[in-house]
């Protein structure tokens, strides 16, 4: 493990960009079904209240923003100027700023790349930062479709982007900058599509975590080289739990989940059959989600009550 893989690990820990479930209480997920960690890797930029305060930033400023003519130019450089200011004022964010500058600097010809690309929204916490690293223009991604170029000026230097008209970037080459893949669909739907409207071709992505849950293969067949400073498996929490993150019993709790989730979240009700009835029993969210995972009997008859 080198050390740009080495301080994005810790630093998923330190900042609770990866939380590990206490190992008789793994965490429930919208569709009813468990888990023993989450992850929120935009939880890097500061730790989660820098991170959900530039969330809450960019969602004013995108309604503000819908309203100008041309939509959508404003906010870029509203997002730089936050994203720059904290890789030099956030000890944590500049560590993780450092760590994909050197990254793309290993394993990236940055010569054979024209400009660096974010998708909406968490994107944007990195792909910013790393355009301004290497002086590359910045193409903003939006949900619908929109593209606008620019806003990724020197701290302080207000620039606007410009929107992207269908083929003005023909020929073009673009890396793009993802804080995690899972199985890919936003490529697959939204930015790879947006960049070969415009003429040009995502050739590269790098991602600061991989999920390994298909990614890699989805952007393979998309002609796209993958890269990823970090990915989620057994190792990480091996190292995880010989540097204190974790202990024992959340580390087998975990590793069992990495090999067969299914299986393992079943093994875990029946070893804990109080566990579904004391969700029950608590209302709000956890309520609805328990009551979900029994109706979907996504556990099979351990989920009986």
């Amino acid at each position: 493990m080198n050390a740009t893989q080495e301080t994005i690990e810790r630093l998923l820990f330190e900042t609770g960009a990866i939380r590990v479930a206490p190992e008789d209480r793994p965490f429930w997920s919208t569709s009813g079904t468990l888990g023993p960690y989450y992850c929120n890797t935009h939880f890097r930029f500061g730790g989660e209240p820098a991170a959900a305060e530039l969330l809450a930033l960019i969602d004013d400023e995108s309604q503000k923003d819908a309203g100008r003519q041309p939509p959508g130019c404003v906010l870029p450089a509203k997002i730089a100027e936050r994203v720059l200011g904290a890789a030099e004022d956030d000890a944590r964010f500049r560590a993780v700023a450092d760590c994909i500058s050197a990254y793309l600097e290993s394993h990236v010809d940055m010569a054979r790349v024209d400009f660096i690309s974010g998708g909406e929204r968490r994107d944007w916490f990195f792909s910013f930062v790393a355009a301004s690293r290497f002086s590359l223009p910045h193409l903003t991604i939006y949900k619908d479709g929109r593209m606008v170029l620019g806003g990724a000026p020197p701290r302080g230097a207000g620039d606007t982007a410009v929107p992207v008209a269908d083929g003005s970037l023909a020929g073009l080459r673009c890396l793009h900058v993802s804080d995690l893949i899972t199985e890919a669909s936003s490529y697959v739907r939204a930015w790879a599509p947006a960049a070969a409207r415009a003429g040009a071709r995502i050739t590269t992505s790098l991602t600061i975590i991989d999920r390994l849950q298909g990614g890699g293969a989805a952007l393979a067949k998309l002609g796209i080289e993958h890269l990823a400073i970090a990915s989620i498996d057994a190792g990480l929490f091996d190292r995880a739990l010989a540097a204190g993150y974790v202990n024992e019993r959340q580390h087998a709790l975990v590793l069992g989940y990495l090999s067969d989730p299914n299986a393992a979240m079943r093994a875990f009700l029946a070893e804990h059959p109080g566990f579904l009835r004391s969700a029950l029993d608590s209302g709000g969210k956890d309520a609805e989600r328990a009551r979900l995972c029994i109706e979907s009997r996504v556990y099979g008859s351990v989920t009986k009550i």
